[in-house]
C-alpha cells in the first residue's frame, strides 16, 4: 500500500529524534518537521487543474530557504547536482511508463537505489546531500507531471508513492552518512594508536 513506508519511517524517525537525540534546537526542529510532514501528507491543493500535495510546496520552501545559506559557489554546484537528479528522476519514470520491460526489479527500489547512489557520488556533506536530493526529486516530480499533462494523463504531484520513495532515499542517505562517520572515527582511532606505539 502506497504511503505505508513513508508513515513507518517518519514515525520511527520522530521516535528516535524525540527520545534519543540530545535536547536542543536541532531536535525540536527535526521532530517538528517530521510531524508536519505526516500531518500534511494527505493534503492536496489544485492549481491549473493539477492536484499538488501540500507537502511538496512546504518542502520546496524549506529546501530553498536552507540552501540559500550556502556560499554562492556551493549553491551553483548544488544546483547542477539537483538538476542531474531531476533529469535522472524524470528519465526513469518516462522509461518505466513507455518501456516497462527493463524494470527487472521493484520500481520503487530501483528508483531509490539509482538516485541515492548518484547523490552520494556527487555530494559529501550530509545536509547538502539531503537538500540536493529533495530539490532534485521535487523538480523531477513537477517536470514529470508536465510531461504527463501533455499526454492528458492525470497525475498528482507528490503522491504517496513519491513520499515512500522520498522516505527511503532520506533513510538511505542518513544510514550511509552514519557509516561514513563511523568509518572515519575508527580510522582516526587506529591511526592515533599506531602513532602512540611508534612514539614508544
Amino acid at each position: 500500500m502506497d504511503g505505508a513506508i513513508f508513515y513507518w519511517l517518519y514515525w520511527i524517525g520522530w521516535v528516535i529524534t524525540t527520545f534519543l537525540m540530545n535536547k536542543g534546537k536541532l531536535r525540536t526542529l527535526v521532530a517538528t518537521c517530521l510531524l508536519i510532514s505526516i500531518a500534511f501528507s494527505t493534503s492536496v491543493v489544485t492549481l491549473f487543474n493539477t492536484d499538488i500535495n501540500a507537502l511538496v510546496i512546504l518542502y520546496f520552501l524549506g529546501c530553498y530557504f536552507l540552501i540559500r545559506k550556502y556560499p554562492k559557489r556551493s549553491q551553483f554546484y548544488y544546483l547542477i547536482v539537483s538538476l542531474s537528479i531531476t533529469m535522472a528522476y524524470v528519465s526513469f519514470h518516462v522509461f518505466s511508463l513507455f518501456d516497462p520491460v527493463w524494470l527487472v526489479f521493484n520500481k520503487l527500489w530501483m528508483l531509490v537505489f539509482l538516485l541515492v547512489y548518484l547523490n552520494l557520488l556527487l555530494v559529501k556533506n550530509v545536509l547538502a546531500r539531503l537538500l540536493t536530493l529533495l530539490l532534485g526529486i521535487l523538480h523531477g516530480e513537477v517536470l514529470y507531471a508536465i510531461v504527463l499533462y501533455n499526454f492528458r494523463f492525470p497525475y498528482e504531484i507528490g503522491s504517496l508513492f513519491f513520499w515512500d520513495a522520498c522516505a527511503l532515499m532520506i533513510t538511505g542517505i542518513l544510514l550511509w552518512s552514519g557509516l561514513e562517520n563511523i568509518s572515519q572515527y575508527w580510522n582516526s582511532t587506529l591511526q592515533k594508536q599506531v602513532k602512540e606505539r611508534q612514539g614508544t
